[in-house]
């Protein structure tokens, strides 16, 4: 079972709402884009579940990239997969499945709070 603060989001109004939540909140946000189909997204979903769980205090949100999806974003395919941190209106993007840069901006985000 995920953890409680990891949401999946599958349609254009729901990431609006939940992006315009992340906008207006000093809760900090993580939002992965990914198809489960890849080799890397499917080695790397496990890793983000596991951070998820170790940060209750952030909300992940994954999106899996297929034909719903896919106009929400200007990145193709083979660059998944992208993750995105947001707190408030500031965000960052990191490209490919770098946990270690993940964490570090989770950590980054978190201790700006404080």
């Amino acid at each position: 079972m995920p953890p409680s603060n990891l949401t999946l989001v599958e349609d254009r109004p729901t990431h609006d709402r939940l992006i315009a939540h992340a906008h207006n909140s000093s809760q900090p946000t993580v939002l992965y884009v990914s198809n489960s189909s890849l080799p890397a997204c499917k080695a790397f979903a496990p890793k983000l579940e596991a951070l998820a769980e170790r940060t209750p205090e952030v909300q992940f949100l994954v999106v899996e990239f297929c034909t719903e999806t896919s106009d929400l974003f200007k990145f193709a395919p083979n660059q998944l997969p992208v993750l995105v941190l947001v707190k408030g209106w500031w965000a960052r993007t990191i490209m490919g499945a770098d946990l270690g840069e993940l964490e570090r901006g989770v950590k980054g985000m978190l201790e700006e709070g404080k």
